[in-house]
């Protein structure tokens, strides 16, 4: 079956961005090799998403026929280059939580973004944001967070970044999505549109944040960088653009 078969939209609300960085061969063996690591000073960029989508819908459809649900997604920033195109960098997907029996089956029907089901408690007061996750369904999704919602002024001292301002310019994703569907033979590229005067990141400070998932993949070679609250805002995801795919860049 064809993956991102649609354009489907929606709205992300609340959503933030927990920026973490982890010596490229940690990571290598987790993206399909068709996929350039992005690096920065030899270290790949991990990010988790946290995130309420609201009115999640086939782009045609009416807004009250949507689904809203809590979502956590790891992606490891990429590049890929399409045969006679120029490269993209986005986001390959590792995994994606979701507090949603019918998300977790149509996400893994309908996209290859690993979607798992698990409880997901999300709470937000005028300084504080809260998250938690627990009983997922292979019981490495479980999480924990606590963010103060004051503005960053300063990156930690073991930063490999010069500058905030630096830090933001390389850790701001360009809005595509890869996958391998290898039982199509097919590279599997979405691009998401949204509103960039609209798309506002603002750094805060993290006071706490543990994500199993990736203590099971990096261990304590995994640093974490930056938290970023994004502006609640529309947008859509495309239908997927297929690329083939050689036997050769299947294997990891």
């Amino acid at each position: 079956m064809k993956k991102n078969p649609i354009t489907v939209a929606g709205k992300l609300d609340q959503c933030f961005l927990f920026m973490y960085r982890c010596p490229v061969e940690m990571v290598r063996n987790y993206i399909p090799p068709i996929f350039e690591i992005v690096t920065y000073r030899g270290q790949a960029i991990i990010g988790v998403v946290v995130s309420d989508l609201k009115q999640m819908r086939p782009y045609y459809f009416p807004k009250w026929t949507g689904v809203s649900y809590s979502h956590i997604a790891y992606r490891v920033y990429v590049r890929y280059t399409p045969p006679g195109k120029p490269t993209l960098q986005g986001l390959y997907f590792v995994r994606s939580d979701a507090n949603s029996a019918f998300m977790k089956w149509s996400g893994n029907l309908l996209t290859n973004y690993q979607f798992h089901r698990a409880n997901i408690y999300i709470h937000r007061t005028s300084d504080q944001f809260t998250v938690r996750v627990n009983h997922s369904d292979d019981g490495l999704g479980n999480a924990e967070a606590v963010l103060e919602l004051a503005e960053l002024d300063k990156l930690a001292s073991d930063s490999i970044f010069p500058t905030l301002d630096e830090a933001k310019r390389v850790l701001h994703y360009e809005p595509y999505a890869f996958a391998v569907d290898e039982s199509r033979r097919v590279i599997n590229v979405v691009k998401v549109t949204r509103d960039e005067t609209k798309w506002v990141e603002t750094p805060v400070v993290q006071k706490q944040a543990k994500f199993d998932y990736l203590d099971h993949l990096f261990g304590n070679t995994l640093h974490h960088e930056l938290t970023l609250c994004v502006n609640s805002i529309e947008y859509r995801w495309d239908k997927a653009v297929e690329y083939p795919l050689c036997r050769k860049e299947v294997g990891k």
